[in-house]
């Protein structure tokens, strides 16, 4: 009962999903659709995240070098070769997996920060790759897709007819987008679920007894970036469809301007008052004792060991001075220190009144 409840819930969750996948560019303008079709674009570059470092374990700070070489592999096709926009999209995961395999080549040998810098250098390096090879990449530039070849761009004439439904470019594109990540957001569950997931969470928690148990720790490396770099591939060659051209800016990590313009008057904060620091005057008890007497000393108060003679004469010589009360009993580690002197050095402890102290009655000897 219980699994068919939980199944029964699954399908109603996924036939949402779909409901609204197909219904929401009818209740957003034309304009959102665009802005969720990118949307859809980096939901898909997330996806291969999320399988290289959520579920193996390694750091990639370089998937946007990754989108790029999606990015311009379907401009190099588009423009060079006059291919289909749509058709590119394939080809570009597969240059974006291979580019990704040998970026994994590294992760055999670094790990944790290490490889996390390996990969953020291949970001930083990408932009100026990119202007390196002007010839294929447009340089500075870049390349554009309605200058160079506009009747590869699919609906630039504002309508698009698939299956006998007509809809704008940006419907199509947010269709083709969203259609792109549910699927492969549905691969990506059939890896996790399957013995590759496995083998990717047993790397991801312990390499040493993932290898003890018979994982190839070389291939599941490799084969989680170059499969990361196929997600981050398509997701460039989406990317660079929706927006019609591509260019270094569009995949460097250089921050956004700020913007200029009259700065904010800061308010006037009144420096708190300091609280007048309220001294306590400090105990007898607490003051240090006189050198003489540094010795580590007990002060009990209604007894005294009986047993032990030098006790006896310390106690019964402050008693004589007039400096400690009859129910305070000063131990023998402070009696010992009083020994060498002629007249006991005075205490300074608070007096209160005297009371006789309790002893135990003697025990009868036996006969």
């Amino acid at each position: 009962m219980r699994r068919a409840l939980g199944m029964s819930l699954w399908v109603a969750m996924v036939s949402a999903g779909l409901a609204v996948f197909l219904f929401l560019p009818h209740f957003v303008s034309d304009f959102h659709s665009r802005d969720l079709a990118q949307a859809g674009a980096f939901f898909i570059a997330i996806i291969g995240l999320d399988l290289l470092t959520g579920y193996t374990g390694q750091i990639s700070l370089g998937h946007g070098a990754l989108m790029a070489i999606g990015g311009y592999t379907t401009a190099a096709l588009i423009v060079h070769e006059h291919w289909r926009d749509v058709w590119t999209i394939p080809l570009a995961g597969i240059a974006a997996g291979i580019v990704g395999f040998v970026v994994g080549l590294p992760a055999l040998r670094l790990s944790g920060l290490y490889l996390a810098l390996a990969t953020f250098a291949l970001a930083v390096a990408m932009p100026s790759l990119i202007k390196k090879f002007s010839g294929l990449t447009g340089g500075s530039q870049g390349l554009q897709f309605l200058e160079s070849s506009p009747s590869q761009v699919t609906g630039l004439s504002g309508k698009v007819t698939v299956f006998g439904h007509t809809m704008t470019q940006n419907h199509f594109l947010y269709y083709l987008t969203w259609s792109i990540g549910i699927v492969g957001l549905g691969v990506a569950w059939l890896v996790v679920r399957g013995r590759g997931g496995r083998t990717f969470r047993s790397v991801r928690d312990s390499e040493i007894a993932a290898v003890s148990s018979g994982v190839n720790l070389a291939w599941t490396k490799t084969f989680a970036f170059a499969l990361s770099g196929v997600y981050a591939g398509v997701a460039g060659a989406l990317y660079a469809i929706q927006n019609e051209i591509v260019n270094p800016p569009s995949f460097d990590l250089e921050p956004a301007p700020r913007r200029r313009g009259r700065r904010r008057p800061r308010l006037a904060v009144r420096p708190r008052a300091r609280r007048p620091v309220r001294r306590v005057p400090a105990d007898p008890l607490d003051q240090r004792l006189d050198p003489r007497r540094s010795a580590r000393f007990h002060l009990r108060r209604g007894h005294h060991r009986r047993d032990d003679p030098a006790a006896d004469r310390g106690r019964r010589a402050a008693s004589a001075a007039g400096k400690t009360p009859n129910n305070l009993v000063v131990h023998s580690s402070l009696d010992r220190a009083w020994e060498g002197a002629s007249t006991p050095p005075p205490l300074r402890l608070a007096h209160w009144p005297s009371r006789p102290a309790l002893r135990a009655p003697a025990r009868p000897r036996p006969a």
